[in-house]
């Protein structure tokens, strides 16, 4: 593996975990470098892509989607609104909640970023045939229902 520990791949043993990390800051570093070219972060594009989804959610829910803590949150939202990407309005009906809306601005983004994201899927599926991505597909969902049943995955900063 390039000079780098090879990974244990007799399956029942330790190993899948770090070959899965590996893969994970791979993907995560190619994602960061495209996003750099547009002024956005990693973290800063998953808070834009779950507001393209559900826009007008609170802080707190908005958090909960991008599974990370309500402090980190904040201040990616603080990085955005100062960008001009996103607005928050207290709700009408409940003060204490905050809403978080994408502005035109950021609306306008969103093809630049979904560009981004397909480029680095391609690249890293390019060495795939269409059967094997499909089955690579299948396999890590099933991995991580499996994980799920006997752990509920935290929030991750």
């Amino acid at each position: 593996m390039s000079g780098r520990e090879s990974v244990e791949r007799e399956p029942g043993r330790i190993g899948l975990g770090l070959l899965l990390r590996r893969a994970h800051k791979s993907f995560s570093g190619a994602l960061a470098a495209r996003l750099e070219r547009v002024g956005i972060t990693h973290a800063q594009f998953h808070h834009l892509r779950r507001l393209n989804e559900q826009d007008g959610v609170s802080s707190s829910e908005l958090s909960a989607l991008v599974e990370v803590k309500k402090a980190t949150s904040t201040s990616i939202l603080d990085a955005l609104e100062t960008k001009g990407l996103i607005r928050r309005d207290r709700d009408a009906t409940d003060r204490r909640r905050v809403n978080v809306f994408l502005t035109a601005k950021g609306r306008e983004l969103q093809g630049e970023l979904a560009a981004c994201a397909v480029e680095v899927n391609d690249a890293a599926a390019r060495d795939l045939s269409p059967e094997e991505r499909a089955q690579l597909f299948d396999l890590l969902e099933r991995m991580i229902a499996s994980l799920s049943a006997e752990w509920r995955p935290g929030r991750e900063d």
